[in-house]
């Protein structure tokens, strides 16, 4: 066995934090920042077992916004021996692999380890980049268990120890991907609330980005609509926090690092909000489960402790069978302001392919549990996933038209957002666009659409055309829906089934002109056209995409119910795609001229996979599930026969 020296023993860990959107400044947003609960959760874990401050640093290379030349220097000035990268989301590959560059240049000896979903790509991250290891699933035990081995075994490759520790993906010497195992997850008792003594170390010489975890909740659309918010002594700060961790459903669009469902100490929440109030001046709370209420009686202790501590709180992540008319009484009785359901589509076919295990008329009750009592519900729908087509995207537009109708809002007034589907490793929807060969699977494949993904939202300029229209069509659907909407709600007067109510609507008025003095037009003007006045920037925004705006504008107006729909369809849809062709060309010639240009996925040429029609899914709804056409295709397609083959197909597959 190995015989370190007591220098080479000793720990110097160095744990980082992955940008999430590092075009957009950490003041910029109205609601907080989440709290890194992994770091925190990391460091406790820890600490639990023997590891002192004097062995381990917290680098906030996201809350601080860092230059990579401040990044660099960091790296060279504490000289970690571990240095691990907490990459959440797969839209960080991109970050990961430049901060891993500079890691190994700068500490040339330091394991690095990527722990967070990215880890479901672990293939190209190991092939491609300079990280060592991923941590694959909840990353407590086998993180400990991997800087005990490094204190023994120091930068030594020892292939038959790292096999010991579950949940761990590395090379081997041949250069075959090698898995431990998914790991065991610490108990649920020990699962952490933030800790802000703990998250200060990581902002180091910036104390003022800790308000960032902080903000003030008036401005918020979650809190506006509630007059409690109003009240003259009510605490102005709302922080955010989890009351559980994981989730009962597997939607297939959705990636899931870990497995299971698990609550937190309602014991512990009683001390942290207390801390909240007397040291943050907290009067709100964003609670950030995926799945809030799935346990109803943990869901009403939580409840009763806002109310002891006379908190408003919202919930940003509640399947619509979780609650029923009682228990929405109940949360309002008990502080909180708004629920947030995961709707997705207002078509069942597309639920179905979702997997979301509930109907079109359940998701409808839920909300109007809501309306009755008061209470604000934010609706979001996702387009573009395989199987959508112009009616599906018509039924999603009629039922949030119908919704609009129930709350007695226009639909322009209630906050909706329509997002497309961004496909990401380890869910089903990845697999299917790989099996239709739009995301290749190869590593060099993998690592392009990763890149070309990095950084970039789920919105409609990224779009990755998996579902098999045309551009044409695909262009027009979140137009139509928004359409739809318009016309459900304008096409004839409000009936009985509307809720009586005066808070649901976004109180504009109540918004301030710019967010925590951020006015992000303005900077993106000064930052882009710093000799540009405000009129000819406006100017200059909308001539971009003028029928864009054009259709933003129409959405919202009354006339659309009075016109007829293939007119105004039929008109929109043509003109929408030749400015998408007409963008595309200024594009290919900013290009020529050398003009760099923030990537767009939609304006790419990818291969048009073949569409799913109603005709190909099983009568059964649990059958028609994109999970049983992946699945169906996965038995089709030859079987692993290396190593690499056989893990990857597992990561893939994810949990």
């Amino acid at each position: 066995m190995l015989q370190l020296s007591n220098e080479e023993s000793a720990a110097r860990i160095l744990l980082c934090t992955i940008p999430l959107d590092s075009g957009i400044p950490r003041g910029a947003k109205d609601l907080p920042i989440v709290p890194k609960i992994a770091i925190v959760s990391l460091i406790k874990w820890m600490e639990k077992h023997g590891y002192t401050r004097e062995q381990y640093d917290f680098y906030d290379i996201d809350m601080l916004d860092s230059s990579d030349e401040k990044i660099r220097a960091y790296f060279r000035e504490y000289n970690p021996n571990v240095l691990g990268l907490s990459a959440t989301v797969s839209t960080t590959y991109g970050i990961v692999k430049r901060i891993a560059a500079i890691a190994r240049e700068e500490c040339p000896n330091a394991w690095i380890i990527l722990g967070g979903s990215l880890s479901a790509s672990a293939r190209v991250v190991l092939h491609k980049t300079e990280v060592d290891i991923c941590i694959q699933g909840d990353g407590e035990i086998p993180w400990v268990e991997f800087l005990g081995y490094r204190g023994q075994y120091g930068r030594e490759w020892e292939y038959s120890q790292l096999a010991k520790i579950k949940g761990l993906t590395y090379l081997d010497p041949n250069g075959e991907m090698q898995f431990s195992g998914y790991p065991e997850s610490i108990p649920a008792t020990e699962n952490p609330y933030p800790d802000y003594e703990l998250l200060k170390i990581g902002i180091k010489t910036k104390p003022e980005a800790l308000e960032y975890y902080f903000r003030d909740a008036a401005p918020s659309s979650w809190f506006q609509s509630d007059p409690r918010t109003f009240e003259p002594d009510r605490r102005p700060k709302m922080a955010a926090l989890w009351t559980t961790k994981g989730c009962v459903a597997r939607c297939t669009f959705c990636q899931r690092s870990i497995r299971g469902f698990r609550r937190n100490s309602v014991t512990t929440l009683d001390e942290h909000l207390e801390e909240l109030k007397e040291k943050y001046n907290v009067g709100f709370i964003q609670i950030s489960d995926e799945n809030f209420g799935a346990d109803k009686k943990h869901a009403y202790e939580v409840a009763r402790m806002m109310k002891r501590h006379d908190m408003l709180w919202m919930a940003g992540g509640v399947r619509c069978l979780s609650i029923d008319g009682d228990d929405v009484k109940f949360y309002q009785e008990h502080g909180c302001s708004a629920l947030k359901f995961g709707i997705e589509s207002g078509s069942q076919m597309i639920l179905d392919l979702m997997e979301k295990n509930f109907t079109v008329e359940q998701v409808y009750q839920a909300v109007r549990h809501c309306y009755v009592n008061d209470m604000y519900s934010p609706l979001a729908v996702m387009t573009g996933m395989p199987g959508e087509n112009d009616e599906t995207a018509r039924q999603t537009g009629e039922f949030l038209g119908n919704m609009a109708r129930m709350g007695g809002v226009p639909p322009a007034e209630m906050g909706l957002a329509v997002f497309y589907a961004l496909p990401l490793p380890g869910t089903p929807l990845y697999e299917y666009g790989q099996h239709v060969g739009v995301i290749g699977t190869t590593v060099d494949d993998e690592e392009k659409y990763l890149i070309a993904i990095s950084d970039l939202g789920a919105d409609k300029s990224n779009y990755i055309n998996i579902n098999g229209s045309s551009l044409r069509d695909l262009l027009f659907w979140d137009f139509l829906i928004l359409y739809e909407a318009t016309r459900t709600y304008y096409s004839r007067s409000l009936g009985t089934d509307r809720v009586t109510h005066s808070n649901l609507e976004i109180r504009t008025d109540r918004l301030p002109a710019e967010i925590h003095g951020v006015d992000l037009e303005r900077r993106e003007r000064e930052r882009l056209y710093p000799a540009m006045g405000d009129l000819a920037y406006r100017t200059l925004k909308a001539s971009r995409h003028p029928i864009t705006t054009l259709n933003n504008k129409l959405t919202r107006r009354p006339l659309v119910a009075k016109l007829p729909r293939v007119v105004v369809y039929f008109t929109m849809r043509n003109l929408l795609y030749l400015e998408f062709l007409v963008v595309k060309a200024c594009r290919v010639l900013a290009r020529i001229f050398g003009v760099r240009l923030r990537p767009r996925n939609l304006y790419n040429d990818h291969k048009l996979p073949q569409p799913i029609t109603d005709e190909i899914l099983s009568e059964r709804r649990n059958d028609r599930s994109l999970r049983t056409i992946v699945k169906l295709k996965r038995d089709e397609s030859p079987t692993p026969d290396t190593i690499t083959d056989r893990n990857q197909q597992i990561l893939v597959q994810g949990r």
